[in-house]
């Protein structure tokens, strides 16, 4: 089953924004490293859900943030996995050939980042947020020769 959602945070900046539209599928068991997933039921009366990258080992982090969400909640539920995202009118693939090693290397310094605690930490969050921001252009250039039309 299909699902829409949209972006809210910083978490996730430059690769994702406020108010991205994302496609969502339910996913399987099996976690894919540099994938982005749709994280709920952490909090008993919310229905707070993050979008995150798995970096391996079952955890799951913003590619921003300093902890990991494993680190600040006891249980994370992953019912969705992001499909696309919607970018002027266009359904651009997250999960191409193309954006999957980017992605892989994000996930690795996502997990090494610990956002400054010292030097080598603040060079891990210049290359997250420059990766970030290649993957993206790349996603929107090559979404619009690729990317099928698609109306909310």
């Amino acid at each position: 089953m299909m699902k829409v959602i949209s972006v809210s945070g910083q978490s996730m900046k430059m690769h994702l924004c406020s108010g991205d539209i994302l496609k969502v599928i339910e996913c399987d068991s099996v976690y894919k490293i540099g994938r982005l997933y749709v994280l709920e039921g952490f909090e008993e009366s919310s229905s707070k859900i993050l979008v995150h990258r798995y970096i391996g080992n079952g955890i799951f982090k913003g590619d921003y943030n300093k902890n990991s969400d494993n680190e600040f909640y006891k249980q994370v539920k992953v019912n969705y996995q992001v499909e696309a995202r919607i970018f002027k009118g266009r359904t651009i693939s997250l999960k191409s050939a193309y954006t999957n090693q980017l992605s892989k290397i994000l996930a690795y310094l996502s997990s090494k980042n610990r956002l400054y605690e010292n030097r080598i930490d603040i060079f891990f969050v210049m290359l997250i947020l420059a990766i970030s921001f290649v993957l993206r252009t790349l996603e929107n250039s090559l979404g619009f020769i690729r990317g099928e039309e698609w109306v909310m």
